[in-house]
């Protein structure tokens, strides 16, 4: 498996009329891409353009659920269940799916885009943090709040040393109750029968994880166990990496499973990983909005027709 990580430009590519940004393969050998804006033929946004026109690499801005009567915190952290509790980032994606990549075509006058889209699973992931002997952390933290890095030798600030942090970061789904997918016919049989993972999505599509966002270079904020590194600190602002958009942006990872204020993570704005509340009791409250941008995988079989991966000269999916 493969992944790309900081300021890297050979990444682009260009899809369906848009732009993505490749976030690695799957371990089938699919390709992860998230997307970038509609591609014009003058080729795709960097990080700094991405910043100034905002609003043209995501799809809308939502609140992450809508308010509803739950005595169970995680059925808010959902991002779709088969009991019809869906999120409204699920929603926004499904229509957005559906009218851009589901393109109703001519045979022979056009590519049928979504047969190049892979059955693949994402990561909703509500499972509790694991302490170092691997047993649960009392409370209500959840596994994203892993991603804070932990150092093994104090004096070695470079957290870039991936050797001397004492996270397991993997993208492989802890509960595999919460990955989810578009899997459809007996593979969907096989996944129910052998616990592999669920279908409950409309279509093949989802959002970034934490994870994702740690390993291209975003770090998780914290409130505690402050430690300096780099002249900055745990979860300081990196707005250099190929996923900053200036923008907030939700992903798919729970955060709190409390019974008052469950929360989801989002990039925010300076490019670190932070956490939101989806619910509130008090009326009055509104829910943060943030934005949503759709991340989807290429089967292992779709042909490059031209292009060398930069903004200027993206790849080009034929």
């Amino acid at each position: 498996m493969y992944y790309f990580r900081g300021t890297t430009e050979r990444n682009h590519i260009v899809f369906a009329g848009y732009c993505w940004r490749i976030l690695r393969t799957n371990e089938d050998g699919s390709l992860r891409i998230r997307f970038n804006g509609t591609y014009t033929g003058d080729g795709c946004y960097t990080v700094d353009q991405a910043v100034e026109n905002n609003t043209r690499v995501t799809i809308g801005k939502v609140s992450y659920m809508d308010a509803f009567e739950s005595d169970n915190p995680n059925d808010y952290l959902a991002f779709a269940n088969k009991d019809g509790k869906i999120s409204n980032v699920n929603t926004l994606l499904e229509e957005w799916f559906r009218e851009s990549i589901v393109k109703e075509q001519t045979p022979g006058q056009g590519d049928y885009f979504s047969l190049k889209v892979a059955d693949e699973l994402y990561c909703n992931d509500r499972s509790i943090l694991l302490d170092s002997n691997g047993d649960q952390v009392a409370g209500t933290r959840l596994a994203a709040q892993s991603l804070i890095p932990e150092l093994i030798n104090k004096s070695d600030k470079n957290i870039y040393n991936l050797r001397n942090i004492r996270n397991r970061l993997t993208f492989k789904c802890t509960l595999t109750k919460d990955a989810t997918g578009n899997i459809i016919g007996t593979l969907a049989d096989a996944y129910d029968k052998y616990g592999l993972g669920n279908h409950n999505l409309a279509y093949p599509v989802g959002l970034l994880t934490a994870q994702d966002v740690v390993l291209a270079g975003g770090y998780l904020s914290s409130d505690s166990d402050l430690d300096e590194y780099e002249g900055g600190k745990y979860g300081m602002n990196n707005e250099s990496y190929f996923l900053y958009t200036g923008l907030n942006y939700w992903t798919m990872s729970p955060y709190s499973n409390s019974a008052s204020e469950p929360k989801m993570v989002y990039v925010n704005k300076n490019g670190k990983l932070a956490a939101a509340k989806v619910k509130t009791d008090d009326p009055n409250e509104s829910l943060p909005e943030y934005y949503v941008i759709p991340v989807i995988s290429l089967k292992a079989d779709v042909t490059i027709a031209s292009g060398h991966g930069t903004s200027k000269d993206p790849y080009i999916v034929r």
